[in-house]
């Protein structure tokens, strides 16, 4: 068996190129068919860019994740379905960039697309499982998984914001997974998304040349959330490793679930499109793109520190701290900044 070290490297650098290559590529093809993402009134933009690039990072991950798995020959039938179910889900995703769907009919695919895992979860439990009862457990777990998917879809607002957070998610769990704190059978899909991310954010850091689109947005939700439960349903700490499932996507669950439950307090629709998050506050305040993201970076960075210092000793210390990095980023977002005609 190829040693892990060169394993994880050679899968890393096939997968990093291909999502330089097929971004690249689809960026051509997008810009040639008009395949375009207008402003309106609810974007952070104010020049058209082809939307849909997502395409190439969805099949970069694929390659990788299946590289990885078949050189450990560790490939499952659980995966698979996993990770075809992605693909039908980025399909249906790719025809609403093309032409639209309607939010109810995306939300039952997704539910289709869970399912299956939900299913594979029967044998080990979900999340809670040390907590509630099985099927409450498996329900809970689905709610959230469903969440996790639509939350990234919801962030996906400004150049490199997503790609920025998929890269500092993938490197977070490969460091908890290569030290051991959490099962090593997520060390290669990690590794995978931290070089599909770092690939893609060539042509997506700010100012952007493609858009991600939601072809790209559900099903990196979807994969790294089955991912983040795969660690609680092999772990022997499931408190130790709910904590760090909770504290390492900690900004993009914050921002998105506070802003939610906002509108709906203030009897908006949920559904609707809007520009209400505090990364797009930030931006409307004067902040560029490439700065929120270098800000939301360094406080994943922290949380990435904290989350590893302080979990095992001091869980609630751990989350504690972790909140007030949150809320010093969503303070800093909150504030004017000085007028930036290029921001965007």
């Amino acid at each position: 068996m190829m040693d892990e070290a060169v394993r994880l490297i050679f899968v890393a650098t096939i997968t990093f190129g291909l999502a330089v290559v097929l971004t690249a590529i689809l960026i051509w093809q997008l810009n040639k068919n008009n395949v375009m993402d207008i402003p309106n009134e609810r974007s952070s933009h104010v020049t058209p860019r082809p939307r849909g690039g997502g395409v190439g990072i969805i099949v970069a991950i694929l390659v990788g994740w299946l590289l990885d798995r078949i050189l450990t020959d560790t490939l499952n039938g659980n995966e698979i379905i996993i990770l075809a179910a992605s693909v039908g889900l980025a399909f249906i995703c790719f025809i609403d960039d093309l032409r639209g769907i309607s939010a109810f009919l995306k939300l039952i695919f997704q539910i289709i697309c869970i399912l299956p895992g939900l299913i594979f979860l029967f044998e080990t439990g979900g999340l809670f499982r040390e907590w509630m009862g099985p099927e409450f457990d498996i329900v809970v777990t689905g709610f959230i998984w469903l969440w996790f998917i639509n939350l990234f879809n919801f962030m996906d607002g400004i150049d490199g914001i997503t790609g920025s957070q998929v890269m500092i998610l993938g490197f977070g769990i490969a460091v908890f997974a290569a030290t051991g704190i959490i099962t090593t059978q997520v060390l290669g899909p990690s590794v995978v998304f931290l070089a599909a991310a770092m690939g893609f954010l060539v042509w997506n850091w700010s100012p952007a040349k493609v858009f991600l689109g939601d072809v790209g947005s559900i099903p990196l939700g979807y994969l790294i959330g089955w991912c983040l439960i795969s660690i609680q349903t092999e772990t022997t700490t499931p408190l130790t490793s709910l904590i760090i499932i909770a504290i390492l996507p900690g900004y993009y669950l914050a921002d998105a679930s506070i802003t939610l439950g906002i509108r709906i307090l203030r009897g908006n629709n949920p559904l609707e499109a809007h520009k209400n998050h505090f990364y797009q506050r930030a931006s409307q305040n004067g902040a560029s793109h490439a700065s929120i993201c270098q800000k939301i970076l360094l406080a994943n960075i922290f949380l990435l520190i904290v989350a590893f210092v302080l979990v095992g000793p001091h869980p609630i210390i751990a989350l504690i701290f972790s909140g007030i990095i949150i809320l010093i980023l969503f303070s800093w977002m909150l504030i004017k900044k000085i007028d930036n005609p290029y921001r965007n």
